[in-house]
């Protein structure tokens, strides 16, 4: 689970696939039900720091070639709220050392 560098939506983070694997087909059943498993923690825990009123999923790879979860948290105060997320605006929200490692406490303590 990694806090992403955007911070445009609060607690915006990835879940990544613990080895090389493309799409979700490559994975076995155990892998495919720990990921998903993986997924649905790190949203609660973001669902718990952030208060969100929704969280969206997503899964790209395009530029990236492993498989990996992006987890936006939503808000319906947001100015994009009612629709998707733009994956890569032209600016970015970002925060100091500081605020990126409180967030990342935050996270931390909800995790199962």
């Amino acid at each position: 689970l990694y806090l992403n560098k955007d911070q445009t939506h609060a607690g915006r983070s990835i879940v990544a696939f613990n080895s090389h694997k493309k799409e979700l087909f490559e994975l076995s059943a155990d892998e495919l039900r720990q990921f998903s498993k993986d997924v649905a923690n790190a949203a609660q825990a973001l669902q718990q720091a952030f208060a969100p009123h929704k969280i969206n999923y997503a899964i790209y790879g395009d530029h990236v070639s492993h498989l990996h979860v992006h987890l936006v948290p939503k808000y319906d105060t947001d100015e994009d709220w009612g629709s998707a997320f733009v994956h890569a605006p032209l600016t970015i929200k970002t925060l100091e050392a500081e605020g990126y490692q409180r967030s990342v406490d935050q996270i931390h303590r909800h995790l199962l």
